[in-house]
């Protein structure tokens, strides 16, 4: 990978300030992503376990009435609608997270080329070098470390809470036979199957733009 020439002279002082400008918005946007991420998880986190809370002492106590099933199938439903939302949106927070990432690095990278002789103190690596992280760097290595992110988790909970749906609809339907436990861990594989496939489409369609995007720069 050619090194683009970088301009040390004074005349290059606006184009430092530039930079460090950019690269201190970035940390502030970097931190407010996570900080709004969080407090979505949180939320969803906090509605889904009132939820349950209430869902189980109203299992609990007894069979239920018609109108004590029709309120939990549409409370269920409501649940689902706020879980698909909050997975959608840790998705697109996961996408920025990851371009607001592959900017800081380029900056970095200029950073980098502007003081040859600091180069070798930054442990982090910058473009078209490995540093101390290696070649698994900003990018997802398995199925567990999808799962174990905020959008996986999310998507974990949904498909739980379908899954118990499922069963629970299946039960009464067939008078709890041995199909209720099948229905649910179908469901289950199924939601969590769906979830994953389209949070690792939308790392890859982000990872694809950042690298044409770097391709087309030169760098």
């Amino acid at each position: 990978m050619s090194t683009p020439d970088i301009d040390t002279s004074k005349d290059a002082d606006d184009a430092l300030t530039i930079a460090l400008a950019e690269y201190n918005a970035l940390s502030d946007w970097q931190k407010a992503l996570r900080d709004q991420s969080a407090a979505r998880f949180n939320f969803f986190l906090a509605i889904v376990t009132a939820v349950a809370a209430v869902s189980g002492g109203l299992v609990s106590g007894g069979r239920l009435s018609e109108p004590a099933k029709g309120t939990l199938g549409t409370v269920g439903f409501l649940i689902l609608v706020l879980g698909l939302s909050t997975f959608l949106r840790q998705v697109e927070f996961s996408q920025r997270g990851h371009r607001y990432a592959a900017a800081t690095d380029a900056l970095r990278t200029y950073l980098a080329r502007r003081s040859t002789s600091v180069a070798p103190y930054l442990l982090m690596p910058v473009l078209g070098d490995l540093g101390v992280i290696g070649t698994t760097y900003r990018e997802r290595t398995g199925v567990l470390r999808d799962v174990m992110s905020l959008p996986g988790t999310v998507g974990v909970i949904n498909s739980a809470l379908l899954a118990l749906g499922a069963g629970f609809a299946t039960g009464i339907w067939l008078d709890f036979t041995v199909w209720p436990p099948a229905v649910a861990a179908a469901t289950f594989l199924l939601s969590m199957t769906l979830h994953i496939r389209h949070l690792r489409r939308a790392f890859t369609r982000s990872r694809t733009e950042v690298a044409a995007l770097l391709a087309a720069r030169g760098l």
